[in-house]
């Protein structure tokens, strides 16, 4: 458990505006600058979050986008599936969306389940870099049996 965070008063220096003149960018940066490094937190490296929730194919795609290059090309392959699904939402009529979403969703649960046996959720575990993944309502990753 973490100590609460105390707060800190943070001293912004003042510059003198003269009314009617722009304030040069020179002196804005300066102050900007004083401001930003006498208050530099130092980065920790995260420790590993327990767990990372993909509840539909938007939290998914959104997440993995960025990541692309973190992943095998075959992966990739797999995963644009779930891109292109997620994509095609928004493609035709408006009047037909809702029904598009809810199909999409429905991939997405099938992609996972039809996957589950694969590197696929291992591999989304460790780029995510956390302890479990949870796909919607339907699957978590590592799966774990609760004994009757």
């Amino acid at each position: 458990m973490m100590a609460p965070m105390r707060a800190r008063r943070i001293e912004i220096p003042t510059m003198e505006i003269k009314k009617g003149e722009p304030v040069q960018l020179d002196e804005l940066k300066s102050a900007l600058q004083k401001v930003f490094i006498s208050e530099m937190i130092p980065v920790v490296k995260n420790q590993m979050k327990d767990q990372i929730i993909f509840g539909s194919i938007y939290d998914f795609v959104a997440w993995y986008e960025p990541l692309t290059a973190k992943f095998s090309d075959e992966q990739n392959r797999a995963f644009s599936s779930l891109v292109q699904t997620r994509n095609a939402i928004n493609v035709g009529c408006n009047c037909t969306r809702n029904i598009r979403e809810v199909k999409a969703n429905e991939f997405f649960k099938i992609f996972w389940e039809r996957n589950f046996n694969t590197d696929l959720p291992e591999v989304v575990r460790q780029v995510a870099d956390v302890k479990k993944v949870v796909f919607g309502n339907f699957l978590t990753w590592p799966y774990t049996q609760k004994n009757p």
